[in-house]
């Protein structure tokens, strides 16, 4: 599958991510009606202003890659410096706490049995 040409002056961020994790966004993101790129530039600047962050377990990570706002990977890789973690560990995170707020409308669209 190729990648679509990305949207306005946009720059591509390398990283790495679980194929569970990887999975999970690409089903969430479809749910949600967004793009991919999208998900993650929301989810990286909600992980900017969290307090607190899960330890996400990014064994079996592979390459992975997408297009956010011009100047954005950069600003995300200095900000995963100055916070000790890899840039694998942040981009895990802020997508872990994208999904923790976005839950699937699939799970409250179940009709209760009882």
């Amino acid at each position: 599958m190729s990648t679509p040409p990305p949207r306005g002056n946009r720059e591509k961020l390398i990283t790495a991510l679980t194929p569970q994790l990887r999975r999970h966004i690409k089903i969430r993101a479809f749910e949600h009606g967004l793009d991919i790129q999208d998900v993650t530039e929301r989810a990286i600047k909600a992980w900017y202003a969290a307090d607190e962050v899960p330890e996400v377990k990014t064994e079996g990570a592979k390459t992975w890659g997408t297009f956010l706002p011009e100047g954005e990977p950069e600003a995300f890789k200095a900000a995963c410096t100055e916070r000790n973690v890899t840039y694998v560990q942040g981009l895990a995170q802020a997508l872990t706490l994208w999904l923790d707020c976005h839950p699937s409308p699939a799970l409250s669209a179940q009709p209760v049995v009882g």
